[in-house]
């Protein structure tokens, strides 16, 4: 078996998928655009082989470096990065390479908000309201339709243009003005609870794993949080799990990570907001192993395999990630951090510079079985 995995480099765990893809006999080949001799020696030793492009976003160069494996090691079986805003480029190689996955036909529903939305209506979940930005008259309209503020953001989730909040009449004007050459969507915004549903399905689409995080955020908007953090729940309720469920039964998703976006309002009305299939974060696949005490490398290789995933899905700790800037001024230092509750750290580091506005720029893991104890980490960590 032959997996391409692009941009092995992205995370520094990403070694772990590989070793673990090594240890079930499969060809790993890597293509990215960062020197051979720079690459984490446990990455090294666990790819068959690496191709150097100048740009992994270059398509040309890309499909040529798989041409060459192809003609090196035979038909390509998979392709994989684990990385989100290369899912197009892999949607091409796939169709050109005819390789599984989500391809050019099927893109689109992986790739835009609107899409999502005809997705979950489809396994009928809950969906904001939204328009294609595409007039003034259309945008004032629907404005008139839901109030301010509307959320303001690219239609295709896998683009890096920023979404903005446009709270009055003035800054939907000037949206308009000075909107980016690309299509764009306006959605309402609603206040709730913020929850992600995660988890891996084997290669026949059932789910062998999932969890439940509850992240920093009070409404739909999703914009980069000041102060960033998620914690996993020790149960899935029951209500996520039957939608959840639902919407991966319509996506018909096979041998991969989900990650499922909701909202629950107020008056418990719960809310599709986004899918994505790969893990939420940098982080996430430690703190699925970390909360759980298993394997989630060696089993997503499995799953990918097509052998038997041996999951117990039963968590016994509450995982907690929680970010800091750089920039902002905080009333424990580092230190303090460490003194205070460094006996249940499991991880620090300095988080990817392209994951910065959503996770801060460094990164700690704590886990507990106390709940309460999760939430005094989150006070005192971001206590100004």
């Amino acid at each position: 078996m032959n997996i391409i995995f692009l941009a092995p480099e992205f995370s520094q765990n990403h070694y772990l998928f590989c070793q673990a893809l090594r240890k079930h006999g499969i060809n790993v080949l890597g293509i990215g655009d960062t020197d051979y001799d720079t690459l984490l020696p446990e990455l090294t030793q666990a790819l068959d082989e690496y191709y150097k492009v100048d740009n992994i976003s270059d398509y040309a160069q890309v499909f040529r470096a798989a041409a060459y494996f192809t003609y090196h090691y035979g038909k390509i079986d998979r392709l994989e990065s684990l990385n989100y805003h290369l899912l197009e480029l892999q949607a091409s190689l796939r169709t050109d390479f005819n390789i599984p996955g989500i391809n050019e036909s099927t893109l689109e529903e992986f790739s835009s908000s609107l899409a999502h939305k005809k997705l979950f209506r489809k396994a009928r979940a809950n969906v904001l309201r939204s328009i294609l930005a595409d007039t003034p008259e259309n945008g004032q309209s629907f404005v008139n339709e839901v109030g301010y503020p509307v959320l303001a953001k690219a239609d295709n989730t896998t683009l890096s243009e920023r979404s903005c909040l446009l709270t009055n009449e003035q800054e939907l004007s000037a949206f308009f003005a000075s909107k980016p050459n690309t299509t764009f969507a306006l959605e309402e915004v609603v206040e709730g609870a913020l929850y992600s549903y995660e988890g891996l399905t084997d290669s026949s689409g059932q789910i062998v794993f999932q969890t439940v995080h509850q992240q920093s955020g009070q409404n739909s908007a999703l914009l980069p949080e000041l102060t960033p953090y998620h914690y996993s729940l020790l149960e899935v309720p029951a209500d996520i799990e039957k939608v959840g469920q639902h919407i991966l039964q319509a996506a018909q998703v096979q041998g991969s990570f989900f990650t499922i976006q909701f909202l629950r309002t107020a008056r418990k009305k719960l809310i599709a907001l986004d899918i994505k299939l790969c893990p939420s974060s940098d982080f996430t696949p430690d703190i699925f192993n970390y909360a759980n005490d298993f394997n989630i490398y060696a089993e997503w290789a499995s799953a990918i395999s097509g052998s038997p995933v041996s999951l117990t899905p039963a968590e016994q700790y509450h995982c907690l990630y929680i970010g800091r800037r750089q920039d902002d001024h905080y009333a424990h230092s580092h230190e303090e951090i460490l003194s205070t509750y460094g006996h249940l750290l499991l991880q620090q580091r300095t988080v990817p510079a392209a994951l910065t506005s959503r996770l801060g720029t460094y990164g700690y893991i704590f886990r507990t079985t106390n709940f309460n104890t999760i939430l005094s980490i989150i006070d005192f960590a971001h206590q100004e």
